[in-house]
């Protein structure tokens, strides 16, 4: 229990939500490691997605510049390699052609 006195304090609830685990059984021990990977997993499916947005809106903000910038220019602009310029210009042209 946490006193009342340190009820306010965030990282007081935080120790004393930790020294709990100390108490638990094996089974509980499980539950909370399957859950703790669970939230784990989930928090780098949220990132990993936040950086595919990024990485997209990046392409079309590249693809934008395409008709207006040179390859290291896009790059140094929108931090995407150089490599990925030169394929959009490629893949722009191709487009062009047919």
């Amino acid at each position: 229990m946490i006193p009342k006195e340190y009820e306010n304090i965030e990282e007081f609830k935080t120790a004393f939500e930790k020294a709990k685990i100390y108490n638990w059984d094996k089974e509980e021990l499980e539950v909370y490691d399957y859950v703790a990977i669970r939230e784990g997993r989930r928090k780098s499916e949220l990132e990993t997605a936040k950086e595919d947005g990024k990485m997209e809106a990046k392409i079309e903000i590249a693809k934008n510049l395409l008709d207006i910038l040179d390859n290291e220019t896009i790059s140094i602009k929108t931090g995407l390699d150089i490599q990925i310029i030169e394929n959009l210009r490629k893949k722009q042209n191709q487009n062009k052609e047919d």
